[in-house]
Formats: structure tokens, C-alpha cells, sequence
């Protein structure tokens, strides 16, 4: 079995592979994708950013590399300004759209950032909410589903307003980016998103932290204080089809690290 492909259940798949916008700067699209090929990971999870996929060059010359090993694209992150008064946020998902496409995704997630001091929270929510309604709508229009991560030290950081903003956006293609670790720091249960969210969690990410109030810190996977066995647990007790990601690595030996961690945490449960 390749732990970091593999089915179970009736039919339910999961896939792990890593984040690459962290090592963008310092290592080519083929390095990036042989990184993933080494480690037996069929997906991979770049992102449109000024230091990664800042042009549909760009994102052509990554697909090209991951297709020739036969490694997936199926999930990007961009990030919209729904939270920042004045941004042209339509204008930037015009201009990510070609970007997305090249790389041959069909999910992209974004995040609310934290908002300005001086601006009220109710102007803010209406903001967000309709920034997100706009991304839904339009990457729905383009085959793409559309996603929102909570994220520490942003306007959406728990899991109540990640909650609260999928209700309040009420649309059909708005989907939860589930970052367990992001949830975690911010005071939030991941296994209640898990029971929550259910088959609405498609995507993951995979990183590790402590969690002391005011004291957060991030660390190696399997160095913190995230129970990823129970949250593995969680996610195939409700047989779910997931695609993981692991991230914040700038080095490949920081992604061995933590493929190795993962590998045993899902070698333990599945055997």
C-alpha cells in the first residue's frame, strides 16, 4: 500500500502530497515535482503568488513538469482581499482564473484576512460575505470549486466564523479548506470540524503547533501537539474522500521529515 495514495472503505480515496510555494524561490518546478515523485506522493499544491505562479507561464511550465511524472494538480491557493475596503477583488480573481486553469486545478481556497482597526466588524462580515459569494459564483461558472481556510491572526481564524461565513455566503459551490493545525492555534476543536463540515472537507493541509493562548508556535509535523491519528481516524470513520497537504516546508528535507511522520500515523491506522 502507498500510504500516501490510497483507497478504503467503499471507494473512498485519500492523497498526500505537500505545499510548494515554499521552496518556489530556491528550487525549479522539476525539483519540486521530483521531490514529490521520491516520496511516492501523487498530488501536488502550488500557489498564485508573486513568489510561485505569478503568471500563466508559470503555472504552464509547473504542470508540465508534474505531467510528465504524472503528478496531479488538483487544488491551488490564491488569496482575495474580501477584508480590505476598496479592493478590487473581482479584478484579482479575473487575473488568477487564467493562472488556475493552466495548471489544470478544480479547487481553489482562499483566506479573510485580518481587517482594518478602524473599520466596524458588521461592515467587515458584509464584505467577506460578499467577496466570497462573487468566488463562489464565478470560479463555479468556470468548473472550479471555491474555498475558505481559517486561518490564526485572520478576520475567519476559528471554526465558528468559518462555520458562520459558509452560512451566511449560502452558496452551492463554497467549500471548507480544512487546516486543522490553523483551527488548533486558534482555540478551535479540528474533530469537531471533522463532525461539523463531514463530506464537505475535500482538501487539507498538514502542518503541527502548540497552542498557549498568546504562546503559538509552529513546528515540525510531529513535533507539536496535533493529534493526527485521531483526526486521520476522524476523517475515514465518516469515509471521506480527502486530498492532504503538507506545508510551510522550505527545504526537501523538511517535507521528508514530515512525509515520514505522516506515513507512520497512516501505516498505524490502515496498516
Amino acid at each position: 500500500m502507498n500510504p500516501f495514495d490510497f483507497t478504503y472503505g467503499d471507494g473512498c480515496r485519500i492523497q498526500i502530497g505537500y505545499r510548494t510555494p515554499g521552496m518556489a524561490k530556491e528550487h525549479d518546478e522539476a525539483t519540486r515535482v521530483d521531490l514529490a515523485v521520491e516520496l511516492g506522493m501523487p498530488v501536488i499544491e502550488p500557489a498564485v503568488s508573486a513568489g510561485e505562479l505569478c503568471d500563466v507561464d508559470a503555472a504552464k511550465r509547473l504542470k508540465e513538469a508534474a505531467d510528465a511524472k504524472d503528478v496531479a494538480i488538483p487544488s491551488v491557493g490564491c488569496l482575495f482581499e474580501v477584508t480590505t475596503p476598496g479592493a478590487d477583488v473581482r479584478k484579482a480573481m479575473e487575473e488568477a482564473l487564467p493562472i488556475v486553469q493552466a495548471t489544470g486545478a478544480g479547487w481553489v481556497y482562499s483566506r479573510a484576512k485580518k481587517a482594518p482597526p478602524d473599520v466596524p466588524q458588521a461592515e467587515i462580515w458584509e464584505m467577506a460575505v460578499a467577496g466570497m459569494q462573487a468566488g463562489a459564483k464565478f470560479f463555479g461558472d468556470a468548473g472550479i470549486k471555491f474555498a475558505i481556510e481559517a486561518d490564526g491572526g485572520n478576520f475567519i481564524h476559528t471554526l465558528e466564523r468559518q462555520v458562520k461565513l459558509i452560512k451566511l455566503v449560502n452558496h452551492p459551490n463554497f467549500y471548507p479548506n480544512f487546516d486543522p493545525m490553523n483551527l488548533y492555534i486558534s482555540g478551535s476543536d479540528p474533530l469537531e470540524a471533522v463532525e461539523i463540515f463531514g463530506s464537505e472537507i475535500q482538501s487539507m493541509h498538514i502542518k503541527d503547533g502548540i497552542y498557549r493562548g498568546k504562546n503559538i508556535q509552529e513546528m515540525p509535523v510531529g513535533e507539536g501537539e496535533l493529534d493526527y491519528p485521531a483526526i486521520f481516524s476522524a476523517i475515514m470513520g465518516k469515509k471521506l474522500s480527502v486530498r492532504m497537504f503538507i506545508e510551510h516546508c522550505k527545504q526537501p528535507d523538511q517535507v521528508r521529515k514530515a512525509a515520514e511522520h505522516i506515513r507512520g500515523v497512516v501505516t498505524d491506522i490502515v496498516g
